[in-house]
């Protein structure tokens, strides 16, 4: 499991690969274009990494 627990605040989100991995999965399996955003994330300040994921414009 990937964790990015410990580092420093940063000022910015890094999770992007788990952005298109999350998009990515949701898509395959729904069938529709899906776009996920890390939300809140530990190298902002964050205690966990939160992602939203939404049907992209158009396809749903």
């Amino acid at each position: 499991m990937r964790t990015v627990r410990g580092l420093p605040v940063l000022g910015e989100t890094v999770c992007n690969y788990d952005e298109g991995f999350i998009s990515g999965i949701l898509s395959l399996y729904s069938g529709k274009e899906y776009v996920a955003v890390e939300t809140d994330c530990w190298a902002t300040g964050g205690r966990v990494c939160r992602f939203q994921a939404d049907v992209r414009e158009g396809d749903s």
